[in-house]
């Protein structure tokens, strides 16, 4: 039952936006900078607890017939990579805080880079990058980004992770 720990990191951007996200207008003037800060804090505690019994390896869905399956892993490569994209976002949010640091797109594009990262094999690999893809379309049309632009970005992303295949 400890392997379920894997999906601490993953699960947390999406629901720690949305409670900090909530908090947050209730909160007074002075702590709201430190939440950005607390929500990374959280987030590497969250990868720091799969590091406590073994190497995790989870099988979320095997097919036999064609020989696919996804599975997530989280060994000392990932630690090491997870850790190092979250220190360098608390320190990038320490010295610039983002002015909206709990913005749903956001939240969708760290979760899908958490699973592109803890992805187990190329199945995988090949269902986070098509998932990073759209969190990634779907934050440059929240953010005004021209409609061509964002699908021929949507479109080499979702060929190159064809190649991959």
């Amino acid at each position: 039952m400890t392997e379920w720990v894997i999906f601490l990191p993953i699960v947390f951007p999406l629901l720690g936006s949305i409670a900090f996200a909530a908090l947050s207008p209730h909160s007074s003037a002075r702590l709201r900078p430190l939440f950005p800060l607390l929500y990374i804090a959280l987030e590497i505690c969250a990868v720091a607890v799969n590091t406590v019994p073994v190497n995790h390896h989870v099988i979320l869905s095997a097919w036999q017939g064609g020989s696919y399956s996804i599975e997530l892993r989280f060994d000392g490569a990932s630690l090491l990579l997870l850790l190092a994209m979250f220190v360098m976002l608390l320190a990038l949010w320490a010295v610039s805080p983002p002015r909206a640091p709990f913005d749903k797109h956001l939240s969708s594009l760290l979760t899908a880079g958490i699973l592109l990262l803890l992805a187990g094999n190329l199945s995988t690999v090949y269902v986070a990058w098509s998932l990073l893809a759209i969190a990634i379309f779907a934050w440059r049309k929240a953010h005004n980004v021209e409609r061509e632009t964002a699908l021929r970005g949507l479109a080499i992303s979702l060929m190159a992770s064809l190649l991959l295949l």
